[in-house]
């Protein structure tokens, strides 16, 4: 179930020390507990906060990631890409996965 759009909707990302705002239109979704969806003004993007075990490969904990939010996701990789760090972190990833574009 998503919120209601709001003046000022405050979340609270998973690890983090204090909540953000979000901007102007954009609401939160219910998600399991541990997760954080939050939705932009248009309904069409989705963008989904967690902290997760970081044992196993990036396609593993990618994989497990996803189930999160859809117990049933078993889609294949597609692309992995592999990026130096920065900032403190070793390495950053991006995987890609072969969903439908039904999904």
């Amino acid at each position: 179930m998503e919120s209601t759009p709001s003046e000022e909707i405050r979340v609270a990302l998973p690890g983090s020390l204090a909540p953000i705002s979000l901007p102007a239109g954009w609401s939160r979704a219910s998600e399991p507990s541990g997760a954080v969806t939050i939705i932009g003004p248009e309904g069409d993007l989705r963008v989904a906060f967690l902290i997760c075990a970081l044992d196993g490969t990036p396609e593993e904990i990618s994989g497990r990631a996803w189930r999160v939010f859809d117990p049933g996701f078993d889609f294949p990789v597609r692309q992995k890409i592999q990026m130096p760090g920065s900032g403190g972190w070793e390495a950053v990833f991006q995987i890609v996965h072969n969903v439908p574009a039904a999904q």
